[in-house]
């Protein structure tokens, strides 16, 4: 359908958040209101009467001709069917009442089912659903319409103050349909479309409400008519009907302000980067079909370094399997110019991943480690080899055969730093999964420099590293102030590892930093000392609380792996708190494909929707199993104090999506350390809303490690693509400015500038 024009498919409400860009953002799992059960009228309005719009949703479906069960019975019928079977069996159809659901807005895109709370429990077969003062106290009443029932009034007994706005329109819209009011008090705002045909067929009370809670005054009023003319009022009190007439309103003669904004975007072509990522085809789900989001579409990643000593910064952009990368040399006016050694083409075949510039051979030039990686090819696969480029000083690079040790894994970030104290740069390489194995911990490894020839390092030197998990993203830094690089590690369903540094030898600490429950999926990892305390804070990108994999301390989220079935393929099942146990995420038909034991043991779809998890995995393989929880999928900061690392979630706005990649950068020139995200996460299963609701964000320092999203109208900063990278280089063109480099899978690269 999509190929077709047509867009994703789910099973899923969807909650659109404006983004004033000409997008929208789907937060409905976020909300916690993506599922319903099968639901009809959804209104936003305000409720409580204060200020904040909840939501109401109707439910329920007389026939439910969907049920998986009943399905089968049509299925089987057969072209003899008699018209009494026929007849019989729309008589079975299965027959719930559900109730309608109700949901408190708490505000900063948190909501609260409150279903019971505020009377709407009753169950149903409820379609359409309407608004409006109906006793004219101030509040807003609602009615719903019931199938082979009467219908619902329930009568509100909010407390708040309010302001209501009618419209007198021209002769031609009497009722001043399409007209947008704006009322703002204090250092709030509210916005209503006066549009009365909301819900499911049904048609709400004409004119404005607004519940203002305890405020008494409205300090301004603003209409802005379908024709472009204004009405304004000032100093309105509250609890009043305010009159708006067409007639009385002036022609709109504001001028558009334009606001200047931190970054402004320049297009890479312009700039002489012409490269685009082209992302490989490659269906994993076809041996894993229970996986939650591919783990073949990672890159690309981008490199920076001065290749050619001239002081200027260059840039590598990685590859996709089958496509080689490509790197551009920074000229004096500004522009990119794609060098002209290009020896990686050779090795287009493998997937590029993360990209290092340092100096390998100390001759004092920048040479290039890239990791290859990806999901397509199987451990021992030669294309799997990570690369060494030697530079000649001057930018022309030859790939280095023995260089390297043989390790044929599948990695994905590398750092360096002088783990020895010898003079020399030596390297972590992060290995990032075993193909066709999920979540089955990989091991990572050093490798030491030994005059620009590298060796693995012995397992006693960082015991840690061997089966440490899917390693994402690592960094040295001196977490302790004792001069040394000590090594954090992240990843896919980790615990986020501390490994200090005594001697070149690393002991696990993170137990010690306060790090235990800490098990994300964890994508990466930024150092900069956020508070000018002289040490190290961490800004680290989880997967986001805008998924349907609820967490909480009380419920983690788990993962089971192995092969249950014995048929020499990993299962990989997702298991949430339902009720009072656990159960599969995924359902008989998706799991009964990875494991075909599943459709014989249960016969139908409601033996297994009513069975544990307990009773559909194999005992004795869940002993053996990989087994995982995790309690928390929020983006967060780790502010170092006192030898421990503080955990201070990001702001909401910020969680609505993966943040594959994290700057810091002091943008608006205050003096503080702001922060710079981009990410989202388009390759999922069929059954999983694809995590495309991030488009980059802004958040912006008071110096006292607080943070403030800034939105896109204010920063400049809009990037609502599959982002994976982010980097800083210096502009050659402007010595105060800087260039800011976000590399999207599948796509060209977008490019701001920064300018004090």
């Amino acid at each position: 359908m999509v190929e077709a024009g047509a867009h994703y498919q789910y099973m899923a409400n969807t909650l659109q958040l404006n983004n004033g860009m000409g997008s929208f953002s789907d937060i409905g799992n976020m909300a916690g209101m993506a599922y319903t059960d099968w639901s009809w009228a959804s209104l936003l309005v305000d409720l409580n009467n204060d200020g904040l719009k909840d939501i109401l949703v109707s439910n329920g479906i007389k026939k439910d001709v969907d049920n998986n069960d009943y399905r089968n019975k049509v299925k089987n019928l057969g072209k003899n069917a008699t018209a009494e079977a026929l007849f019989q069996l729309s008589k079975d159809t299965p027959s719930q009442p559900i109730s309608n659901y109700v949901f408190r807005n708490e505000g900063d895109m948190n909501f609260t089912k409150v279903t019971e709370e505020w009377g709407f429990d009753k169950p149903s077969f409820s379609n359409g659903m309407a608004y409006g003062d109906l006793d004219n106290d101030g509040d807003l009443d609602v009615v719903t319409n019931n199938i082979d029932d009467v219908a619902f009034v329930y009568e509100n007994k909010a407390n708040g103050n309010f302001l209501k706005v009618k419209y007198q329109g021209d002769q031609n819209n009497k009722f001043g349909l399409g007209a947008r009011t704006i009322i703002s008090y204090k250092d709030k705002q509210q916005v209503h479309e006066n549009t009365v045909t909301r819900g499911f067929i049904s048609s709400v009370e004409y004119g404005s409400f607004f519940g203002l809670g305890k405020e008494t005054e409205i300090d301004k009023v603003e209409v802005f008519w379908p024709n472009g003319s204004i009405s304004s009022f000032e100093d309105i009190q509250a609890n009043a009907t305010l009159i708006a007439k067409q007639s009385d309103a002036k022609l709109n003669s504001q001028e558009n302000n334009t606001t200047r904004t931190f970054l402004t975007e320049l297009t890479a072509e312009d700039l002489g980067i012409d490269f685009v990522h082209q992302e490989n085809k490659y269906d994993e789900y076809q041996t894993e079909i229970l996986l939650p989001h591919n783990v073949s579409q990672n890159g690309p990643f981008i490199g920076v370094g001065d290749v050619n000593s001239d002081g200027l910064q260059d840039v590598y952009f990685g590859g996709a399997a089958g496509q080689s990368g490509k790197l551009y040399i920074q000229v004096s006016e500004g522009k990119f110019v794609a060098n002209t050694s290009q020896p990686w083409e050779k090795d287009a075949a493998s997937e590029d991943l993360n990209s290092l510039f340092f100096d390998a051979d100390g001759d004092g030039d920048q040479d290039l480690y890239i990791t290859s990686g990806g999901s397509e090819f199987q451990l021992g696969n030669p294309l799997l080899q990570d690369r060494l480029y030697f530079n000649d000083g001057t930018g022309v690079f030859s790939k280095s055969r023995s260089a390297l040790p043989n390790i044929l894994q599948s990695s994905q970030t590398v750092q360096a730093s002088d783990i020895d104290q010898d003079g020399d740069l030596d390297l972590f390489v992060g290995t990032r999964l075993i193909p066709g194995r999920y979540t089955f911990p990989a091991t990572s490894y050093l490798l030491i420099n030994n005059n620009g020839k590298f060796t693995e390092a012995k397992a006693e030197q960082a015991p840690a590293l061997t089966n440490i998990g899917m390693v994402t993203d690592a960094l040295f830094s001196d977490i302790d102030n004792d001069e040394d690089d000590d090594l954090i590690i992240i990843g896919e369903w980790m615990e986020v590892k501390v490994l200090l540094n005594t001697n070149g030898f690393f002991e696990d600490v993170s137990k010690v930093y306060g790090l235990d429950d800490t098990r994300g999926i964890w994508w990466t990892i930024t150092a900069s000392d956020l508070d000018g305390d002289g040490d190290d804070d961490y800004i680290l990108g989880n997967l986001g609380k805008n998924n349907k994999f609820k967490a909480s301390e009380e419920h983690p989220f788990k993962v089971y792996a192995n092969d249950f079935d014995d048929n020499g393929t990993n299962d990989i099942v997702l298991a949430k708190y339902y009720k009072d146990d656990y159960v599969p995420v995924r359902g008989r038909e998706c799991t009964s494909q990875q494991m075909p034991y599943v459709a014989e043991k249960f016969e139908d779809y409601h033996s297994f929707a009513s069975s544990k998890l307990v009773d559909i995995l194999p005992e004795e393989k869940v002993e053996d199993a990989v087994v995982y929880e995790i309690k928390s999928f929020e983006s967060i900061m780790l502010i170092n104090e006192d030898g421990k690392l503080r955990k201070k979630s990001l702001p909401n706005e910020v969680q609505i999506s993966p943040i594959k990649s994290i700057l810091v950068k002091d943008v608006n020139a205050d003096g503080h350390k702001d922060i710079i995200t981009v990410g989202n996460h388009y390759g999922v299963e069929v059954e999983t809303t694809r995590y495309d609701a991030g488009y980059g964000a802004v958040l912006l320092s008071d110096g006292n490690n607080n943070y403030k999203f800034s939105r896109p109208q204010s920063s400049g900063f809009y990037v609502p693509y599959d982002s994976r990278d982010i980097v800083m280089i210096d502009d050659a063109e402007n010595k105060e400015s800087h260039l800011i480099l976000v590399a999207n899978n599948n796509r060209k690269p977008t490019l701001y500038k920064i300018t004090k």
